[in-house]
């Protein structure tokens, strides 16, 4: 029943996102072509030079916008909703309505990154700056300059940000299903209580990571106090500065508070839906 009701969202929402995110690609190559045409500085036309960029960074910010209001507009109308009635008639257990709706926004998030990631590639690729050619090539070897630590940082980097989506998808769905205890004015309260959420949780991480680091600050600083900023390079600077930060015990409590935090959510929805479901 669990893959029924995934297939179902995903197919729900995949008829809006997905020509959504062809007409993305679509219109970053035509901004990446724009790039080739040289305007002169004395030309009235000049300005056509830079439009291709701002054409592709509104696109990826319409993008952004469209499949966070799709995803959410969904868990909202299924469960907050009249729309949502029938949902809850079926013979499925709570904990796959919550999941199938989550793993459709969490993949959506996952093809959203790809496909922006696609359309910055498509934007600078065989693009030449400074005296340098940016390709495949050219970032393989900027990969080389990665100390291993500094490798090992950046995947930290990776699941702090997957874990990061998860609970901000969490969290939306929390604030939303709180929401839904009340009679009238939800999509206001949901804001409202999705900004309560995000205040205290960012309140007590703050705390949680000011008391860890108190304990951590002399071997940061070891670590640090050899360089001097403003004559390092990104790389030593990823290297020796932000991956200290990146692989201290900091970041551990950090990602256990936040996986912790997320638990929490997932049950105050699940509670909501099961035993308080309001849906009118």
């Amino acid at each position: 029943m669990l893959g029924r009701l995934f297939k179902y969202e995903l197919k729900a929402t995949a008829r809006i996102l997905v020509p959504i995110y062809i007409a993305f690609i679509a219109i970053t190559a035509i901004s990446r072509v724009s790039l080739e045409f040289q305007i002169d500085e004395a030309s009235p036309l000049y300005f056509l030079s830079g439009i291709g960029a701002l054409i592709f960074m509104l696109s990826a910010i319409a993008m952004f916008v469209t499949t966070a209001i799709v995803t959410i507009w969904r868990f909202y109308r299924n469960t907050s909703s009249s729309e949502g009635y029938l949902l809850f008639t079926l013979p499925v257990k709570t904990d796959y309505i919550i999941i199938s709706e989550f793993l459709c926004a969490f993949i959506w998030s996952i093809v959203m990154a790809v496909v922006t990631f696609i359309g910055i590639l498509l934007m600078i690729l065989n693009l030449t700056v400074d005296d340098i050619t940016i390709s495949l090539s050219y970032f393989g070897n900027l990969f080389s300059l990665f100390t291993p630590d500094g490798i090992k940082a950046f995947f930290i980097l990776i699941a702090n940000m997957i874990v990061s989506t998860i609970s901000e998808i969490m969290a939306i769905y929390c604030a939303i299903s709180l929401a839904s205890l009340l009679k009238k004015h939800r999509l206001i309260f949901s804001v409202l209580f999705y900004i309560g959420l995000v205040i205290i949780t960012n309140t007590l991480d703050a705390l949680l990571i000011q008391f860890i680091s108190q304990n951590n600050i002399e071997i940061y600083n070891v670590a640090t106090d050899a360089f001097t900023y403003d004559t390092l390079s990104f790389f030593e600077t990823w290297n020796y500065v932000i991956t200290p930060s990146i692989i201290s015990s900091q970041t551990i409590v950090d990602f256990i508070f936040v996986v912790f935090i997320t638990a929490i959510e997932y049950f105050i929805i699940r509670n909501i839906l099961r035993r308080h479901l309001n849906i009118n």
